[in-house]
């Protein structure tokens, strides 16, 4: 009896050996998480009032919203980057036009967004140490289209959508706004490239017309729920 007590107990203490060389020489995610977390705090780029766990949350959000868009394949175009025409002759760009795509990513967070000025250009900040700039279709799709795709969202209102690019072109264009993905939507002088378009038809109409509150962090993959009556209008993928 106490032989097989002994040998119980030998081959527990080698299998608590195990699990702890095995553990020991397994990376620890959360902490791997929270160090990547730490180093953009700390380099500025998310601001101390996002929390770790809320970050989590985000990046898991923002996973689950591309799977979600990526299976809306409707008005889908082939864009042929080799064409220097591309497939530009069957879409014309639209102030106050949305743009998402799947080509980059920021802070662990997936996707980037843009918004329509003008019949010619695309705002935009385009992540950690840019400002807002303008784009042209072609450049944008040459960008992030090549990466990946790109949906273009219009909103039913034309006057709705008019009055916020030109909020998103009066508040943003040619400014020194900083990238930090921060709590506060009401704030300019700092931005990301979700918040400036969110912010544009929530404050650039005479209602608003994107959901509140103004506090949080708005996805790019989440504009076409959070923005009112946009409807996918084309589809931009790579060959």
């Amino acid at each position: 009896m106490f032989k097989k007590y002994l040998s119980f107990i030998l081959v527990l203490a080698m299998l608590m050996s195990m699990s702890v060389t095995a553990f020991a020489a397994s990376p620890n995610k959360t902490e791997s998480e929270y160090n990547q977390y730490i180093e953009l705090v700390n380099q500025g780029i998310l601001a101390e009032d996002i929390t770790f766990e809320y970050w989590k949350q985000l990046k898991e959000t923002s996973y689950n919203l591309e799977k979600a868009l990526e299976a809306s394949d409707e008005f889908a175009l082939v864009y042929d980057s080799t064409d220097s025409r591309g497939t530009y002759s069957t879409y014309s760009l639209t102030k106050g036009d949305v743009f998402i795509t799947s080509g980059t990513s920021s802070a662990g967070i997936l996707g980037h967004a843009g918004i329509a000025i003008s019949s010619s250009y695309i705002l935009h900040i385009a992540g950690p140490g840019y400002h807002p700039a303008t784009i042209t279709l072609s450049r944008w799709n040459s960008t992030y289209t090549t990466e990946g795709w790109t949906k273009v969202y219009r909103h039913s209102d034309s006057d709705v959508a008019d009055d916020a690019g030109q909020w998103a072109a009066d508040t943003y264009q040619g400014t020194t706004a900083e990238y930090v993905i921060s709590m506060d939507l009401t704030s300019t002088a700092e931005t990301y490239c979700s918040k400036l378009v969110w912010q544009a038809y929530y404050y650039g109409p005479d209602e608003a017309c994107a959901n509140g509150p103004t506090w949080g962090v708005r996805l790019p993959y989440d504009l076409p729920t959070t923005i009112h009556d946009l409807s996918l209008e084309k589809t931009y993928e790579e060959t």
